[in-house]
């Protein structure tokens, strides 16, 4: 088989029995991620229109890959992208098999997280769900006798069931656990009558120590194969429908844990921790006024620093507030608190440059003064003169020095 790399930044060909990459060829994200950055497709041909439409497809599936939000590819901002995806991929490699052409697209980290995060998209890099796959090799017909060609068959069947699965879950970012299916198992769920009791699902969770399952459908009631796999689960309300529209479903559902909006939470009850009644105290590392008040605009991190818990504590995956309703709660405390600095306890504030230069322009429009610092500092790669100015002028101020008055 012969493999052909395109670089898309110097354009050549380059003929290749063993490929050996090195981790800086993918930046920051090191050797370990860059899977999560190349997609494979099959190609209608080899020409380059070909190729476009097939750059086009595997950013489609990137960015369902990396938001697991069915929807995504219908935003302005990531359809805008795909017609020029070509911009964000660092290099392809072609292959034949069984005469047809594949082509492994690989994009660059960076300048993707960049879109997503530019335009406030959820962006998963965090764990992975678990999800109990009950999928019934073993037949449970009245009307049929196992024979061997049948046992080939459902095994065959199986493997394919499983191999979907696999796929499937991979680009949604879904993992299927098989359960023993032991004597314990199958006292609590029936493979071809499941129950719909909350008894019955908090047993079968609480086992597997997971909340979601789903069963798959290989053969009809009378044990003949069906074309279509079906699939049931809580979340398709316990109706059976087709397995690739399940794991859409799942996925959707399970991704909402990643996409909360959190302005949805609302904000702290301020009159019970009012910031005029604690001591002069720094609520992070070094205080410049009082009083002073801690507030997110941002939750998440993507990067993997690693002096740093972020990633663990609040996930990789970005979640933003409205920019409108922080500069709101900020004017509040300014107003009703007399709160003379705002520490903002982001951990990465500057990684979309939209969000944070619409929260400064927000805060210069109202006339809001008051003092603002990020006392969880920010990436230096993140920065640049205007944004610099801007943060200035809004009010954000380096530590000086802690008063005590």
């Amino acid at each position: 088989m012969v493999l052909v790399i395109i670089n898309m930044k110097k354009i050549c060909l380059i003929f290749l029995f063993l490929i050996s990459f090195s981790a800086s060829f993918y930046g920051e994200e090191g050797y370990a991620f860059k899977e999560l950055y190349e997609i494979e497709v099959e190609l209608n041909g080899s020409d380059r229109d070909s190729i476009n439409e097939g750059m086009k497809l595997a950013f489609k599936d990137l960015m369902l890959s990396l938001s697991s939000n069915s929807e995504i590819n219908t935003y302005p901002a990531i359809a805008g992208a795909v017609r020029d995806s070509e911009k964000y991929i660092s290099e392809y490699r072609l292959s034949s098999e069984n005469e047809n052409i594949l082509a492994v697209f690989s994009f660059n980290g960076e300048v993707v997280r960049k879109l997503l995060s530019d335009n406030n998209l959820p962006m998963w890099l965090g764990i992975k769900p678990k999800v109990l796959l009950f999928l019934p090799c073993k037949s449970d017909s009245f009307l049929m006798i196992d024979h061997q060609e049948i046992l080939v068959k459902r095994q065959e069947v199986c493997s394919e069931v499983k191999s979907t699965l696999s796929k499937q879950g991979s680009m949604r970012n879904i993992v299927f656990i098989e359960p023993v299916l032991d004597l314990i198992d199958l006292k609590y769920i029936n493979l071809y009558e499941p129950r719909l009791d909350q008894e019955f699902l908090n047993k079968i969770s609480s086992r597997y120590g997971l909340k979601d399952w789903m069963i798959c459908y290989i053969q009809n009631e009378y044990g003949i194969f069906i074309s279509e796999f079906l699939c049931l689960s809580p979340v398709s309300g316990f109706k059976k429908i087709s397995l690739n529209s399940m794991v859409d479903l799942l996925a959707d559902e399970l991704s909402k844990d990643f996409q909360l909006n959190i302005d949805d939470f609302g904000r702290p009850d301020w009159s019970s921790i009012d910031p005029r009644t604690y001591p002069i105290a720094p609520a992070g590392m070094i205080a410049n006024a009082h009083p002073l008040a801690p507030i997110i605009t941002t939750r998440g991190c993507p990067y993997s620093c690693t002096y740093c818990s972020a990633p663990i504590t609040a996930g990789k995956r970005m979640r933003y507030r409205d920019p409108k309703n922080v500069v709101d709660e900020i004017e509040m405390l300014v107003n009703d608190y007399g709160v003379k600095e705002i520490q903002i306890e982001d951990d990465n504030f500057t990684l979309s440059r939209k969000h944070c230069m619409t929260i400064c322009e927000e805060i210069l429009k109202r006339d809001i003064k008051v003092l603002l610092s990020l006392p969880n500092g920010v990436r230096i790669d993140k920065l640049d003169k205007e944004m610099l100015l801007l943060l200035k002028k809004a009010g954000f101020v380096f530590y000086q020095e802690f008063r005590q008055e």
